[in-house]
């Protein structure tokens, strides 16, 4: 047609998608655009087929919603998805969908004792710095041992908790089920390694967390879940929600006998 007005149509394309959409499309793409140049020249041939492989490698670490947007960037910086493509396109979907599924039914696992024993035992050979490495412990054991939320156990402060004999007392201050804010205290047995990574959390608190930020902040909820799925990854096991921990503890308690309540 005799016309330059490539750039106009894409500035007009932009204008319909929220920035914070268009931000997510351009951090997508460019992590697939570095993962292409980093290997050979068979990674650029054919878009659509790299970008399968791409997502392979990407649902090992992250979940459905992030697949998506992917996917979403790439066709969105595509124009759209040509008829001719439909085959390539729809196998992305499936990958997709495939990975929503698995995360659906990872949600209804439970975390056992060997997962947390596995997971307790990477943590000395990741190369965290040591208050890292105490965080992380003393996370996963008030989350499977002390059956706490994570919003609950990133919230605990040094005051709250209170060494003596045989357990650890742990003063909740306000659970998602306490409508009377009463409060509750939850005990958890001492052990070695655990005493020395909640000791050395509570001294280097600033602002009273226990499981604080670098700058003794509270650690949010969110941040924590993702701490706990690294550790997944590095230690090889399934991706698990906070919340499996949880679950997983509260099985654990009523198979040896124990009231949970």
């Amino acid at each position: 047609m005799d016309e330059r007005v490539g750039g106009r149509i894409r500035s007009l394309l932009g204008g319909a998608r929220a920035p914070s959409t268009v931000k997510a499309y351009k951090s997508a793409l460019r992590s697939f655009r570095e993962w292409q140049s980093s290997g050979p020249e068979e990674r650029k041939r054919d878009e659509l087929t790299s970008a399968a492989v791409f997502l392979a490698r990407k649902s090992n670490r992250v979940g459905a919603t992030s697949l998506a947007t992917f996917v979403s960037a790439l066709a969105y910086e595509r124009f759209g998805r040509k008829p001719e493509e439909a085959m390539k396109w729809a196998i992305l979907d499936e990958m997709v969908k495939a990975q929503r599924r698995g995360t659906a039914a990872n949600t209804q696992e439970f975390a056992s004792k060997q997962d947390v024993r596995t997971l307790l035992e990477c943590l000395p050979r990741t190369s965290w710095p040591q208050w890292r490495k105490d965080r992380a412990h003393v996370l996963l054991v008030l989350l499977f041992y002390g059956l706490l939320r994570v919003s609950e156990a990133v919230a605990l402060k040094a005051g709250e908790v209170e060494a003596g004999g045989e357990f650890w007392t742990l003063r909740i201050r306000k659970s998602k089920t306490d409508q009377e804010s009463k409060g509750s205290s939850i005990y958890i047995g001492r052990e070695e390694r655990f005493d020395a990574a909640l000791s050395r959390c509570s001294q280097r608190q600033i602002h009273g967390y226990v499981l604080a930020t670098t700058e003794g902040r509270m650690w949010s909820p969110s941040a924590a879940a993702s701490e706990v799925r690294k550790i997944c990854v590095f230690a090889g096991v399934r991706s698990l929600p906070p919340h499996s921990f949880r679950r997983g503890g509260a099985t654990s308690s009523l198979d040896s006998g124990t009231d949970v309540n």
